[in-house]
């Protein structure tokens, strides 16, 4: 399965040269377009196809209550936020959807590290 992935800005740059370097297909926020706000973030999640991963709560209502539906979106709900935690959190989330055979598309997943919470939209 060939995720494709849109990192927020508040994820660091080394996870994401990590996951670049583990062959996944990931663009900045912080290289492409630093700065812009969320709705934005979203727009372009759909044109290209690709979902979000971020850090950032706003997505949720953004997604449930504003309707704002990305093209999907990973949530990491994770404390400390180190770059290793970070790291380790997407590789387990994305190694168990690719398991799974789930598609990014039209889901919100949430983790804190140790659960998953997939919900479709």
């Amino acid at each position: 399965m060939d995720f494709k992935l849109i990192a927020d800005e508040n994820i660091p740059n080394s996870v994401i040269k990590q996951l670049r370097g583990k062959g996944y297909k990931i663009v900045s926020i912080r290289e492409m377009k630093r700065g812009i706000d969320d709705e934005e973030i979203i727009k372009l999640s759909n044109k290209k196809q690709k979902a979000i991963i971020t850090m950032d709560k706003d997505f949720g209502y953004l997604t449930y209550y504003q309707k704002m539906n990305p093209y999907g979106i990973i949530l990491l709900r994770i404390n400390p936020q180190s770059p290793d935690i970070i790291y380790s959190t997407i590789m387990h989330v994305l190694n168990l959807i690719k398991s799974q055979n789930i598609d990014l598309k039209n889901r919100f997943i949430v983790t804190d590290g140790k659960t998953l919470r997939i919900r479709k939209y």
